[in-house]
């Protein structure tokens, strides 16, 4: 897999003409520090002392070819993108892409999310749960610039999109490797193929689960809320938590959920209580009804699925169902 190593450029009103656009030749000495500065974050020395230990001076440059889409001007800051595409016996190729600018996002007058958020840096915008929102100044032609939709059994209720914070703005360089599954979407999204679709779903599936890990390793930069996410990146709390995900129909009860973790019963409740916002029950009872909302929609029955679910009857899934939903499970369905 490639590495892609960023450098980035303040434009200085010196490197632009009279009209104010960078001069051409800056571009190719931006360039050759972007090389300079890739091979350094691989671990190679810099070029003044590989002279004096080695008697090598840099890397000849045997043929550039350039495309240019937009001129910069002073003020801007330019990102330099630096990978090897291809590495032969005696010479490599180096790519470069420069991208700029920025973008914005309004929510309007939603008071769980930010009403507005500057977006400078090439990142991943993750709503889980439906939010109005516009953007500003999109990217345009020749930009990766691409929106999905992804839609979780229960919707809104579901335990993992109750778990997360309205919106998620993930810089990629934050995360190793999540470029490269982008790169591989962007190509499956931009081509009519045979299994296009298919394969982009799996690479979709992929980033969210970085996307996903990066919260779990980094909850106070993500503003993970309480929830399911917050609970499992407490290591008690998560071998309940899995427990509970693995087997939803076992008889649980305080004491059995309470043994998976370790813990005492008083110590499991109000920890659980703490880290996700809700009792181990009310909990539990969300994720049973998320796995029946699935179940339903392909048809399972309510009586079938009560006994899956570790309910003693169809009419005590169907209470419970219309106590956490608002409406019965026909009507549920019926409105889908």
């Amino acid at each position: 897999m490639e590495k892609t190593i960023v450098y980035e450029v303040k434009v200085a009103f010196g490197d632009c003409d009279p009209a104010g656009i960078v001069f051409f030749p800056n571009f190719s000495r931006w360039m050759d520090a972007a090389s300079l500065n890739f091979f350094m974050a691989c671990g190679v020395p810099p070029w003044r002392e590989l002279v004096k230990t080695n008697g090598i001076v840099g890397t000849p440059l045997l043929e550039i070819n350039t495309k240019f889409s937009q001129p910069a001007t002073y003020g801007e800051t330019l990102r330099i993108h630096t990978s090897v595409e291809e590495w032969r016996d005696k010479v490599f190729i180096q790519r470069h892409v420069i991208r700029r600018g920025e973008m914005v996002v309004t929510h309007g007058d939603d008071p769980s999310a930010p009403r507005r958020i500057e977006v400078t840096e090439p990142s991943v915008l993750f709503y889980p749960r439906p939010l109005a929102h516009t953007f500003h100044n999109p990217p345009e032609e020749d930009n990766d610039f691409t929106c999905a939709t992804l839609a979780f059994d229960g919707g809104a209720s579901h335990p993992l999109a109750r778990a997360l914070p309205p919106v998620v703005v993930l810089p990629l360089a934050k995360v190793e490797g999540i470029d490269h599954t982008l790169a591989l979407l962007f190509a499956e999204t931009t081509r009519v193929r045979c299994g296009q679709r298919l394969l982009a779903d799996r690479l979709f599936e992929v980033l969210l689960l970085q996307l996903l890990r990066w919260l779990l390793d980094h909850p106070a930069e993500g503003e993970v809320p309480l929830g399911l996410l917050s609970g499992l990146s407490h290591p008690a709390l998560a071998r309940a938590l899995v427990a509970m995900h693995e087997r939803p129909g076992d008889a649980w009860s305080l004491e059995s959920m309470a043994r998976e973790a370790g813990l005492s019963r008083s110590v499991f409740a109000a920890t659980f209580k703490a880290h996700v916002g809700e009792t181990p029950a009310d909990y539990l009872a969300h994720w049973r009804l998320a796995i029946a909302q699935a179940e339903l929609r392909k048809g399972a029955s309510i009586k079938q699925l009560a006994g899956d679910l570790g309910y003693a009857s169809a009419a005590a899934l169907s209470r419970v169902f219309a106590q956490k939903v608002g409406v019965s499970p026909r009507e549920w369905l019926k409105a889908r």
